[in-house]
């Protein structure tokens, strides 16, 4: 195996992996936030209720790091964009399902 196709398959794997983590992490925190959402009683912020409704979908993530290494016209330079899209993902979704997650609670001390 060349040198230079061992080191595209890597940057492949640590892009999707870096995708994966967030997944990981909204599959096992999403289900405890929704526990104690329900005990809120009141209606949910959209932006978490989409997430909550639709995190199953997150598993998407990581197979489209896989497209994108797949489909990118340049060979030379496709691992290495495979990598990047899956550490903007990693850090794109971490944001937003932090966000999304803790919007019920930041907005309980506002008055509606």
């Amino acid at each position: 195996m060349k040198p230079m196709l061992r080191r595209e398959y890597v940057l492949l794997a640590l892009g999707i992996l870096a995708a994966t983590a967030p997944v990981i992490g909204a599959h096992f925190a999403i289900p405890h936030f929704v526990e104690v959402f329900s005990s809120f009683g009141a209606e949910l912020p959209w932006l978490t209720s989409v997430v909550v409704n639709f995190y199953p979908a997150l598993v998407a993530f990581p197979a489209l790091v896989f497209v994108v290494w797949l489909l990118w016209p340049e060979p030379a330079s496709r691992a290495i964009v495979a990598a990047i899209v899956g550490g903007c993902l990693s850090l794109c979704l971490s944001v937003l399902l932090v966000v999304a997650l803790y919007l019920p609670i930041f907005r309980l001390g506002q008055p509606i």
